[in-house]
């Protein structure tokens, strides 16, 4: 006997799926930034230890798109990843 499907089971599997989608990019996107950023650490100050990994592995949108944007102007990679800075404020 073939399966059926109620149109609110199409719609909370829809929605099921959107959301998962959504969460997909949005990791796709941190992944990718977190990318960039050790390219521009490695490229501007050298090989990166290991604490500073662990910081780009465990960091937040916010603070990534801070660091971008520090990167530019530090002189030394502490300069880039003070902590306690509101974002804002920068």
């Amino acid at each position: 006997m073939p399966a059926t499907f109620e149109i609110d089971d199409d719609k909370r599997l829809r929605q099921q799926y959107d959301a998962g989608f959504a969460q997909g990019l949005s990791e796709a996107r941190m992944e990718n930034g977190i990318r960039l950023l050790r390219l521009l650490f490695k490229q501007k100050f050298g090989p990166l230890s290991p604490s500073i990994e662990q910081k780009l592995q465990t960091a937040k949108q916010p603070e990534l798109e801070l660091w971008v944007t520090r990167i530019l102007f530090a002189t030394t990679i502490d300069e880039v990843l003070i902590a306690n800075t509101n974002p804002s404020t920068d």
